[in-house]
């Protein structure tokens, strides 16, 4: 992929150089020597800036009618490029929400056409792919049509959970209980909270091995009791609450037990103060969907954990695409009780387009044969 991109690079520095020497732009196409490109789908700016001979001649701009063909196949070329690098970012493995900057110098310093490209970004989610929640149908991956039939969210039929001797209490690292900084940011289909890089490990044992914490975000719906992705007994939380764990040991990427999610279904509740954790999460500062992520300092995890320590688990998916079969589920049994008002709040979220984003829930999935299961005592 990078080679692809590197080759891109030098094709488009060879057809600048051949026609470098030719270019005069007057100012229908450049004021005063400075081009800028911005408001395309993709939310590339691109940043021309060029110099010809030991000296300026921008400050007395002419083209010929001989030259203008020239101008036109710059810009042709121009607009492929940015196409191609576009199609390349949007497949290189950036994980969640990632940005690709790329500055490049094509020529000499003393005849040169220095190129900047910034702030090619796309916001998205976990895995870069473009979807939506109103057509589910037409999700990527293996989303539709499944792997090993392994897909997320569910319905939990309680009486048909298992007892797992196997299983233990999830066993959570005492940074749960610190406060923790990290940053919190608009994706478009969720709010999502990534913690600092130079915090002390956040963790959680189960039965599967250790599994650190790589960020946490929110599903939620238009209205009271629509908002879970999973249900339980047919019946709907208000929202829910995803920790996303890696595991520290496995490095295969496709392995059933690779991820673990710790899902906290979130039920709303009027008399409930917007204190702490709720009220350090600014919602209100990222409501749009283009503002900068905020820092937060001092958040405590352990707060935003039901008190029971009972579990349903399951193998299933991540519940937005790629889809990937690779989760470890542990759904809290316990609900656990927010403010209306940090809930009001999400729902005034900006997804991509500018509207509110009202509902960012999956459809439930079918169970076929797995076994839900819950440890002893729980």
């Amino acid at each position: 992929m990078i080679l692809t991109e590197l080759k891109a690079i030098m094709v488009y520095k060879f057809l600048l150089l051949k026609f470098k020497r030719n270019l005069w732009w007057n100012n229908m196409y450049m004021n005063q020597g400075t081009a800028y490109t911005s408001g395309n789908p993709y939310h590339t700016d691109v940043l021309f800036k060029f110099r010809v001979g030991k000296r300026s001649r921008l400050a007395r701009p002419r083209v010929s009618t001989h030259h203008q063909p020239t101008i036109q196949l710059v810009f042709i070329l121009t607009t492929i490029y940015r196409l191609v690098i576009y199609k390349l970012s949007d497949s290189l493995p950036f994980g969640r929400m990632m940005s690709l900057a790329i500055s490049a110098r094509f020529l000499s310093a003393k005849k040169s056409v220095p190129i900047m490209i910034g702030s090619l970004r796309k916001a998205s989610n976990s895995c870069g792919m473009d979807f939506s929640y109103s057509n589910q149908g037409a999700w990527p991956g293996i989303c539709v049509r499944g792997n090993d039939n392994l897909q997320s969210p569910i319905n939990i039929i309680s009486k048909d959970v298992k007892v797992d001797s196997s299983l233990k209490q999830l066993n959570f690292s005492p940074s749960w209980l610190k406060g923790i900084s990290g940053t919190l940011r608009n994706t478009g289909r969720s709010v999502q909270f990534v913690p600092s890089t130079n915090e002390e490990a956040v963790t959680v044992q189960h039965h599967r091995g250790i599994y650190q914490l790589l960020q946490f975000h929110f599903h939620w719906g238009p209205a009271q009791g629509t908002g879970s992705e999973h249900t339980v007994d047919n019946v709907q939380a208000d929202a829910e609450l995803h920790f996303v764990l890696v595991n520290k040991d496995v490095k295969d990427e496709t392995r059933r037990d690779y991820l673990s999610v710790v899902g906290v279904l979130l039920n709303t509740q009027e008399s409930a103060a917007n204190s702490d954790p709720w009220a350090k999460m600014d919602i209100v500062a990222i409501q749009n969907n283009a503002s900068d992520p905020v820092g937060i300092n001092g958040l405590v995890l352990s707060s935003m954990l039901p008190e029971g320590a009972g579990y349903y688990h399951y193998q299933g998916s991540l519940t937005t695409p790629p889809c990937s079969e690779t989760v470890q589920w542990f759904v809290m049994k316990e609900k656990l009780m927010v403010p209306s008002l940090f809930l009001q709040s999400l729902r005034m979220i900006q997804e991509e387009m500018g509207q509110p984003l009202q509902h960012n829930i999956r459809d439930l999935q079918p169970i076929g044969d797995r076994v839900v299961s819950s440890p002893q005592n729980s």
